[in-house]
């Protein structure tokens, strides 16, 4: 059991402990890396992905629970989590299981990124949806640059399926993770998008859209 007094964790499903209690920490190794995770009960608080050996995953993500949660004054543990290795073992061998299906703890993020996430998490497997569409969906056109700036501090990478948010000529943009735009390229290839100088081939105008009945996460605007 690893100790790291001094750190918070002011969840909002319920499932996770507002303060203290134990943090477990699993890792699975894909064809892109380590990917490492951080659960309590039947609840996701962080992901990382793209970690060259499991350790280097662990301290990744140890790092990103440092930046989501300073307070924490629990502990951690490493033990796996049979439905999240699932579902990462389905995604990988291209057999994808809806993302929603997991319970995140969404309870650090600030109140733009939020629903910007909660959006891009509605992205299926095989489609592609621009920053400038993303901003609009939410309620915030002419905001694609802050949406940018809300998916580079997304905590749950391929459960939170950011690197399929592109710019609206086919690049493909930004994109967090050790390997940056080289992760974001090869987890496009993997869905099956193909991709010519460092663009996404044969672009159809209607994958940048949100599709008929793309749920509309609203941007709140205080004061209004």
């Amino acid at each position: 059991m690893v100790e790291k007094p001094g750190w918070s964790l002011p969840g909002e499903t319920g499932a996770v402990n507002p303060r203290f209690g134990v943090l477990k920490l699993g890792t699975f190794p894909s064809p892109l890396g380590w990917v490492g995770y951080a659960w309590q009960e039947r609840t996701v608080v962080a992901t990382v992905i793209g970690a060259m050996i499991r350790n280097e995953a662990l301290g990744e993500l140890l790092n990103r629970l440092r930046e989501l949660r300073p307070e924490w004054q629990g502990h951690f543990d490493e033990e796996e989590n049979a439905f999240i290795t699932e579902f990462l073992a389905n995604y990988f061998e291209k057999r994808p299981v809806a993302p929603s299906e997991i319970s995140l703890d969404l309870g650090p993020l600030r109140n733009f990124t939020r629903p910007v996430l909660l959006a891009c998490r509605e992205i299926p497997w095989g489609k592609l949806c621009s920053y400038r569409a993303l901003a609009e969906a939410i309620g915030a056109p002419g905001a694609a640059r802050a949406v940018g700036g809300a998916l580079r501090r997304n905590p749950f990478p391929i459960l939170i399926p950011c690197h399929r948010v592109v710019r609206s000529d086919g690049s493909l943009g930004g994109y967090q993770g050790r390997e940056g735009l080289e992760l974001k390229l090869r987890l496009l290839q993997h869905e099956g998008h193909v991709i010519e100088q460092g663009k996404i081939a044969r672009l159809e105008p209607s994958l940048l859209r949100p599709a008929e009945g793309f749920p509309c996460f609203r941007f709140h605007v205080p004061g209004r």
